[in-house]
C-alpha cells in the first residue's frame, strides 16, 4: 500500500497515536454525557485510521464501540471503550519496539 516506504508508515502511526489521547478523552466524555452520536463518530474515525494502518484488532475494537453507540447501551459502550484503549496501548507498545 505504501510502496515499502517505512517512513510513511511510521509517520502515519505517529500521527494516529498523537491524536489518540484527544480522541479517547472525547469518547470518554461523550459516553459520560450519553452523546452516542459523538461516540459513534469518534469510533468510526479511529476505525478508519486503524484500517489504513492495517491494525486489525484495533479496527475491530473501534467497530465494536461504534456498534455499541448505535445500541445506546452505556454499559456496553464503557466495556468496548476499555477494549479500544487496550488496543491503542498495544499499538503504542508496538511502535516503541519499532524504535529500538
Amino acid at each position: 500500500m505504501f510502496g515499502g516506504d517505512q517512513g510513511i508508515v511510521l509517520e502515519l502511526l505517529h500521527d494516529f497515536l498523537e491524536n489518540s489521547d484527544r480522541r479517547l478523552a472525547a469518547l470518554s466524555g461523550a459516553l459520560t454525557a450519553a452523546d452516542y452520536e459523538t461516540v459513534r463518530r469518534e469510533a468510526h474515525f479511529i476505525k478508519g485510521g486503524a484500517a489504513v494502518l492495517a491494525a486489525h484488532p484495533l479496527m475491530a475494537a473501534a467497530d465494536h464501540l461504534e456498534e455499541a453507540a448505535k445500541s445506546r447501551d452505556p454499559a456496553k459502550g464503557a466495556k468496548r471503550l476499555r477494549v479500544l484503549e487496550g488496543e491503542i496501548v498495544l499499538l503504542m507498545n508496538f511502535c516503541r519496539q519499532l524504535k529500538k
